[in-house]
C-alpha cells in the first residue's frame, strides 16, 4: 500500500485481468485444438453410427444421411480451426 500525504493509505491498484488466449503460443493452441478435434470426431462418429443403424433400409435415405453426416462434421470445427490459427 502506498502512503498518501496526510497519513492515509491507498490500496495498490489491482493487476489487469489476464487474457489467457494471448499467452498461448501457436504451438500450444495447435496441440489443444488437435486434441479437441480428435475428441469431437470420436464422439461425432459414434453418434452418427448409432443414428445410421436406426435408419430405414432404403438406399436413398441412407445415402442422404451419410452425405450430410460426412460433410456436417466440418461446420462445428471451423471456429476451433480459426482459433488455432490466430496469431500466426
Amino acid at each position: 500500500m502506498a502512503r498518501r500525504a496526510g497519513g492515509s493509505y491507498k490500496p495498490a491498484p489491482a493487476p489487469p485481468p489476464h487474457n489467457w488466449s494471448l499467452s498461448l503460443t501457436a504451438r500450444v493452441r495447435k496441440l489443444i485444438g488437435t486434441l479437441a478435434i480428435l475428441v469431437f470426431l470420436v464422439g461425432y462418429i459414434g453418434v452418427m453410427a448409432a443414428i445410421g443403424e436406426r435408419l430405414p433400409e432404403h438406399w436413398a435415405i441412407q445415402l442422404g444421411f451419410y452425405v450430410i453426416a460426412g460433410l456436417g462434421w466440418g461446420v462445428p470445427i471451423l471456429p476451433l480451426i480459426s482459433w488455432m490459427n490466430r496469431g500466426r
